[in-house]
């Protein structure tokens, strides 16, 4: 889709119009076949990143859970795990990886403890819930173990990892997201909802944020 498309853009970018009757989703075939279709292809070898983007409060994260609320469910199929990380809004500053330690917990309610290897555990131990580093860990080292976790979960099954308001993510998950982007090991869906239009935001940031 062009990004002058003004329609809330799947990216590689998709656009979104607040289009909602009551609790019912409406006009959104082509946003929902685009996403789906993005899921066959990393289903055969070929991963996605999708940013879904338009302004706040335009249906972003709805139409996201539309796509993707009946896989990972106990009635969806058993071959696709789906993990989320949340971005929040920080007046104190950023909290460095904040949304892996999210996604993290996430993947920890969903699949159990004993989906991290140990050597996992031990190199993401400091963003682990409940698990005091053991020693300070490099930037590098933390952005380097947890894309080897999403290719090793990606080489069992079909993963989806939704990183919820990107805008918002701090510099490390960024990097983090940017990386994995252009890397895209075999069986990843990246779906992440991001404001672009921000006024308060400048437009070289802006612009940054759908570079993906």
């Amino acid at each position: 889709v062009a990004r002058a498309d003004p329609r809330p853009v799947v990216n590689d970018l998709l656009a979104c119009h607040h289009r909602q009757m009551g609790g019912v989703l409406v006009g959104r075939e082509a946003e929902l076949d685009r996403i789906a279709g993005a899921l066959v292809s990393a289903r055969g070898g070929t991963s996605r990143c999708l940013l879904v983007t338009g302004e706040a409060g335009i249906g972003k994260s709805r139409l996201v859970a539309e796509a993707v609320g009946g896989l990972g469910s106990p009635d969806g199929p058993d071959d696709v795990l789906v993990v989320t990380g949340h971005a929040v809004d920080m007046s104190t500053g950023e909290i460095p990886f904040g949304v892996v330690a999210d996604t993290l917990r996430d993947l920890v309610r969903v699949a159990g403890v004993d989906v991290l290897l140990p050597a996992e555990r031990e190199a993401l131990a400091s963003l682990l819930p409940g698990a005091p580093p053991r020693r300070p860990v490099e930037r590098v080292q933390l952005l380097s173990a947890f894309l080897d976790l999403l290719e090793r979960l990606g080489g069992e099954r079909l993963v989806v990892w939704g990183v919820e308001d990107l805008h918002w993510a701090d510099s490390a998950t960024r990097d983090l997201v940017a990386l994995a982007a252009r890397t895209l090991p075999a069986g990843l869906v990246i779906i992440a909802p991001v404001r672009a239009a921000d006024p308060a935001r400048p437009p070289a940031a802006a612009a940054a944020l759908t570079s993906y």
